[in-house]
């Protein structure tokens, strides 16, 4: 018996078109995985805008042949776009203006999307205009706190800037469906290098800056792969992260406070002590340097466990380095405390 040909999914005509931007640089091992599951979404009519990053891994011919194996498949298409090497920033922003449809989300190549992930954001954001839709996301490997598989947690609506700035919890751009026209209006994402993977928090901030109010959903939405190679994993990253924190406070000309310090404060406090605690490992100079400045900045931290813990771990590589002064330490301390 001859099979019959596959049935294609029929198109629905009263939707709008939705596009999927995808930076890609070196992500040979996971970029099909996540095209895939934007293919595998009920929602049509669709388009999969690729953003080669200049890969050098061969990412660009899987990209290619996706395009060529998925082309005008049942309302859902996959469009590549080779660029030089511009950071993750301008390949988003490539990727946008080159996207077509009324609705968009920005998925990372290492990430990807639950099953009704699209068709639940987009119920939502025709639901409420004026604003921006995310959802909760789930671990795809091992989690900070060890767990495989976990739900993130339940989002609390941001009606401010300030609240937006302390609070929003959005790990990843795939978490997130806007209309196409409010994020080209607020200039799309930082291109400069130094915000260093920040530039999606930054984006996040010109949208409610420019009037975009950020929506929670409770669906989980997408699964963030943790894994060694990650930007957000490094002290580059974390450096940047700090820097673009602590901007976003102010703006203007003079600047204008715009998060109050005790907002401000305790969350910047831990973001520096955070880095410092990564620098002990490379530059222990530069750590005790960003240290010293959150402590005197930032008035929360000088009573934060956060302070005495980081200079715990620089007493414990410090006595590491030297021999026999562990040992050495160890016995004075018992000769102070002994009994007379």
């Amino acid at each position: 018996m001859v099979p019959s040909p596959p049935r294609k999914r029929p198109v629905p005509t009263d939707r709008p078109l939705l596009s999927v931007v995808m930076p890609v640089y070196d992500g040979a091992r996971f970029v099909e995985e996540a095209v895939r599951s934007v293919l595998a979404q009920a929602w049509r009519p669709l388009e999969v805008v690729a953003v080669d990053d200049g890969s050098k891994d061969g990412s660009l011919a899987i990209l290619e042949g996706l395009a060529r194996a998925h082309a005008g498949e049942g309302g859902a298409v996959v469009r590549v776009r080779a660029e030089r090497n511009g950071g993750v920033g301008r390949a988003r922003n490539v990727g946008l203006a080159d996207a077509r449809g009324e609705y968009v989300t920005f998925l990372d190549h290492d990430d990807v999307l639950t099953p009704g992930s699209l068709e639940a954001r987009a119920a939502a954001l025709a639901a409420f205009p004026g604003r921006f839709v995310y959802g909760r996301l789930a671990w795809l490997g091992t989690s900070p706190d060890g767990s495989t598989v976990s739900p993130g947690p339940d989002h609390r609506p941001a009606t401010t800037y300030a609240e937006a700035w302390d609070r929003l919890g959005i790990t990843t751009p795939g978490q997130v469906l806007l209309r196409r026209a409010d994020a080209v209006a607020c200039g799309g994402f930082p291109e400069e290098r130094a915000v260093g993977g920040s530039d999606d928090r930054a984006f996040w901030l010109r949208l409610v800056r420019a009037g975009v109010r950020p929506h929670p959903i409770h669906d989980v939405v997408l699964r963030y792969r943790v894994h060694p190679g990650q930007a957000s994993r490094t002290v580059a990253y974390k450096r940047a992260r700090l820097a673009l924190r602590e901007a976003a406070v102010f703006a203007g000309d003079p600047p204008v406070r715009l998060v109050p310090e005790d907002v401000a404060g305790p969350v910047l406090a831990r973001l520096a002590m955070d880095l410092a605690h990564d620098l002990l490992d490379t530059d222990p100079a530069d750590a005790v340097r960003v240290a010293e400045e959150a402590r005197a900045k930032w008035p929360p931290l000088r009573d934060d466990p956060l302070w005495a813990g980081f200079h715990a771990k620089r007493r414990r590589k410090l006595v590491g380095r030297v021999p026999l002064l562990g040992p050495l330490l160890r016995g004075a301390r018992r000769w102070l405390v002994r009994d007379p």
